[in-house]
């Protein structure tokens, strides 16, 4: 099967991830992958480094969007267009209507609900939609039959857990790491405050926050007025193994994908993980048996915890053990790829079934009729009172279909 996955940010996130990690893997399967990615963008670098095939598409507005993977979808006869979000959904429905060939698979971020919006309404009407979960509940009633897939992310697991103690009291310097986003700043300054209270007794603890979006430098000012300055590092989204290489747990403040992966990387590794109690990081992680989870983030009561675990050897082993089991049974990177493989099926087979998606009217595909619908056609089926205005921004000329440029990595 020829998939394409089609993200559009510039930097690496567990969204991007989430659709890298699963085409490589497919690709490995024997499956056509491509990835379609803003120019100089995260996915691009990394789709090169695995010498995967990518197509650059400039431009983040929805005729832009729609344009370029119309293009990828006749040059490459591509099956299944795998999307993130609502942009990207209309985008690529309408590039299926154009072409008259393909399906659509959107797949929301952990934890994100489905909800009936505008975009969402004339994407289906477009073109046969399926929604791929993790961890989100649905609120469209009732949602279209046979169009929703529920699958787990996944990681791959290392060859062996974390075998460190953690020592507060120790020489050692025990090392503490945190996954955060620009979006969960807050909680960080939790964080922070958490590790002043320990440094007060255990100087020598360390803590390294790892996340993208974070305004590192009120961090910092942050740390230093807490005179903590010194005991914290930072280090960009994608750095895991760095930044999990010498923890001895970890506190999770993102939401969505990267609170999954930020997760599921920890629990792999044999590491307890601490968060905030949200739909995500409960699907993931049950208190007392893989980490700690709080109704809020307060300061005392988490350097209290902290130290607990830091006493008890015995209970930490046992909660990083049972981590590492719960991802090796539920959460590989294999069962994700067996997911995606899921969503990709159930796809063609909806568009089998459209009357309006003849697949194998390979002249349909080459050659669009007069009638076959635009980005512009696409915006009369916007339900009235709603805002068309994202979908008919900046309409892009001819000229702006000549400035893409494909790569084929």
């Amino acid at each position: 099967m020829r998939l394409l996955f089609h993200d559009t940010s510039s930097h690496w996130s567990g969204s991007v991830r989430a659709f890298f990690a699963a085409g490589r893997a497919l690709a490995a399967r024997g499956h056509e992958v491509v990835f379609s990615c803003a120019p100089r963008s995260a996915l691009e670098w990394r789709a090169r480094e695995a010498q995967l095939p990518t197509v650059t598409v400039t431009g983040r507005a929805v005729p832009a969007q729609a344009l370029g993977l119309r293009r990828s979808l006749r040059d490459r006869m591509i099956d299944v267009i795998f999307v993130h979000n609502e942009a990207g959904d209309l985008a690529a429905s309408a590039a299926v209507r154009m072409v008259r060939r393909g399906a659509v698979v959107r797949r929301l971020p952990a934890g994100e609900s489905l909800v009936p919006r505008w975009r969402t309404d004339v994407a289906r009407r477009l073109a046969p939609v399926t929604y791929f979960l993790t961890a989100s509940p649905v609120e469209m009633a009732p949602p279209p039959a046979g169009t929703i897939i529920r699958g787990e992310l996944g990681v791959a697991i290392p060859l062996r857990s974390h075998e460190r103690a953690l020592t507060i009291d120790g020489r050692a310097s025990p090392r503490l790491a945190c996954v955060a986003t620009g979006r969960s700043q807050q909680r960080v300054y939790s964080v922070l405050r958490t590790v002043a209270l320990l440094a007060e007794r255990h100087p020598r603890i360390r803590l390294t926050i790892m996340g993208y979006g974070l305004a590192v430098d009120e961090l910092r000012v942050h740390a230093a007025s807490l005179n903590i300055a010194r005991l914290v590092d930072f280090l960009p989204a994608g750095s895991e193994d760095e930044a999990l290489a010498n923890a001895e747990l970890v506190w999770v403040v993102a939401d969505g994908d990267d609170a999954a992966f930020g997760c599921l990387s920890a629990m792999a590794r044999g590491l307890p993980v601490f968060g905030e109690r949200t739909t995500v990081t409960e699907h993931f992680v049950t208190t007392g048996v893989h980490g700690e989870l709080f109704r809020s983030l307060q300061p005392p009561l988490m350097a209290a915890t902290v130290a607990d675990y830091a006493a008890q050897p015995a209970q930490r082993a046992r909660v990083g053990h049972n981590a590492r089991l719960r991802v090796e049974r539920e959460f590989s990177e294999r069962e994700m790829t067996n997911a995606f493989e899921r969503a990709s099926r159930n796809a063609s087979d909806l568009a089998a079934m459209d009357p309006a998606n003849p697949a194998d009217d390979v002249a349909a595909a080459d050659t669009p009729d007069e009638e076959s619908p635009t980005a512009d056609s696409a915006a009369a089926d916007i339900p009235a009172g709603e805002d068309p205005a994202a979908l008919r921004e900046h309409p892009p000329s001819d000229g702006d279909t000549r400035s893409e440029r494909v790569d084929e990595g």
